[in-house]
């Protein structure tokens, strides 16, 4: 029964190590956004890419995302606007 556990415990704990969590991208430039293209097709998980309000020229190739080594899904949203945030002091 001990080595059950600790067979169930050594799963457990390499299961939790190789977990890779999803990335939330907010880009306001051409080059922040092939970066988190390119980032995101080797995340394998589901990304999201948020694009600033913009201008964004690419070059004469285009954009590229090849999800060569991903199954998962990708959302591209644009129309974002930088937010000021303004601290509140603690009493």
């Amino acid at each position: 029964m001990n080595k059950l556990y600790f067979y169930l415990f050594t799963l457990l704990i390499l299961s939790a190590t190789s977990t890779v969590y999803s990335a939330t991208f907010c880009v306001s430039t051409s080059a922040g956004l092939q970066q988190a293209l390119n980032t995101a097709d080797s995340s394998n998980q589901a990304d999201i890419i948020k694009m600033r309000t913009g201008t964004y020229m690419a070059t004469p190739g285009g954009f590229h995302y090849y999800r060569s080594n991903e199954n998962h899904g990708l959302e591209i949203s644009g129309g974002w606007a930088h937010f000021l945030v303004i601290p509140v002091p603690f009493n």
